[in-house]
């Protein structure tokens, strides 16, 4: 939630400072006159106000009509995100235990204003935020710390026991019952919940960081360290920051991993190029055939396993400016094999890219039964899946891809509409179904 905020929004911050000032200063001076706390009063109005301001601003963009329930509660607490959600409500939580000195009663009204917030992000066309269960209890976790240390510092501050509650609770039930209410029914006519396991990006644990480095070590050596890892469980993926690059790689099947590192190019920065030395003494390559010397040096040096029976094939990188791509593939029987080995060389003749996909060739590979234009034809009329009327196919290559854990024998074909590149369609060589493609293989 507070991302989205925070990234390129400096005049609205800029607003939303200024209006919380203006809010604390006009609370101090009602306060003065008619609270014994004026300070922590205006410092509770204060945090009220930025909440609303940066929970309520949107992009205007329509109704979104629909709210995430995650069932990973944990969630809220494992990434930036949910971290930045937890301490938006710890000042509200704070100063409003400080100013009322009715702990249980802050905490819970700030979960409802939170849950409320929830219900008008994915209802209120004006806002159009994301409605998300994580944002509720990462907010609902940060009121109830900021109310439990307001309590526990007034007890400190008055060297008494102070009540977590005082007066009669009916009043407060029965509007924090009507908050809910209304929540609820808003919920029901205006959204619909979408049930979803974890999906966003989370810490990485040792576990992954241990597997990064030691991806990291096997193509790099001891010249690069692993310093944040992230983890995408929905995609089955993690990242990392290596260097002034990244790392990705699936998880927990790591068979799969690539490396990206700005590159060297004519006008850049010299600071920002963060690319890898390959080995002492290699010139920086003025050809082609230069970039491939430097490539197969670096392989035969890293992953020797790629080299036997694969064909190597070059090409140029953004035209040759930021340098040239080297790959090994194998093929049998005319179909292309799951392994993949790509190293990109800049002009400075450093690694600048790097995909590697440490695959055995099945010894049972399926004959196919379809001729490249049937396949064409039956990517046409398959089922659920949809083509552009004016799109148009490259030429096919035939090469295994894994579904479920079975190989199968499947037409891939380049596709684009216009001047523009689209997607890998792939089509089973013996059922005519579409097969989703995850890499783009060639």
């Amino acid at each position: 939630m507070l991302q989205a905020v925070f990234a390129g929004h400096g005049r609205f911050i800029a607003f939303a400072v200024l209006l919380t000032l203006v809010a604390l200063a006009a609370t101090y001076a009602w306060a003065r006159r008619s609270h014994p706390r004026p300070l922590t009063t205006s410092c509770f109005a204060g945090s009220t106000v930025a909440v609303l301001l940066l929970t309520f601003w949107g992009s205007g963009s329509g109704y979104v009509g629909n709210c995430t329930v995650n069932r990973q509660m944990s969630e809220a607490f494992l990434n930036d995100q949910g971290l930045l959600n937890v301490a938006l409500f710890v000042p509200l939580g704070f100063f409003g235990a400080l100013a009322l000195r009715q702990p249980v009663a802050v905490a819970l009204g700030a979960s409802a204003l939170s849950l409320t917030i929830e219900v008008v992000q994915g209802t209120v066309p004006v806002v159009a935020r994301v409605c998300d269960s994580s944002d509720w209890v990462a907010n609902s976790t940060g009121a109830v710390a900021g109310a439990a240390l307001g309590w526990a510092l007034t007890a400190a501050a008055t060297r008494t026991r102070v009540p977590a509650w005082r007066g009669s609770p009916r009043p407060f039930a029965w509007s924090f019952a009507g908050v809910l209410a209304v929540d609820a029914l808003a919920g029901f006519l205006l959204m619909q919940l979408l049930f979803v396991d974890a999906t966003s990006v989370q810490y990485g644990s040792s576990e992954m960081r241990k597997a990064a480095q030691a991806r990291v070590r096997e193509a790099f050596g001891t010249q690069l360290t692993v310093r944040k890892v992230q983890y995408l469980p929905g995609e089955k993926f993690l990242a990392a920051v290596v260097g002034k690059g990244s790392l990705t790689m699936n998880w927990p099947d790591d068979g799969e991993f690539s490396a990206y590192f700005p590159a060297y190019e004519q006008g850049v920065d010299p600071s920002l190029v963060g690319s890898v030395p390959v080995a002492d003494g290699l010139p920086a390559p003025k050809s082609e055939q230069d970039a491939r010397t430097i490539a197969t040096h670096y392989v035969q040096q890293r992953f020797p396993w790629a080299l036997p029976g694969s064909r190597i094939a070059s090409s140029p990188v953004a035209g040759g400016r930021r340098g040239w791509s080297v790959s090994w593939r194998r093929t049998v029987h005319g179909v292309l094999m799951p392994m993949r080995l790509d190293v990109e060389i800049d002009r400075l003749g450093r690694l600048s890219g790097l995909l590697v996909r440490e695959v055995a060739d099945p010894t049972h590979v399926p004959a196919p039964k379809l001729t490249e234009s049937q396949a064409k034809a039956a990517a046409h009329h398959t089922p659920d899946f949809v083509l552009p009327p004016d799109i148009t196919f490259g030429k096919g290559t035939l090469a295994l891809e894994q579904q479920d854990g079975t190989w199968h024998t499947v037409w891939l074909f380049p596709t684009g509409i216009g001047d523009e590149t689209g997607q890998v369609i792939g089509i089973d060589s013996i059922t005519g179904q579409n097969v989703p493609i995850r890499t783009q293989n060639g």
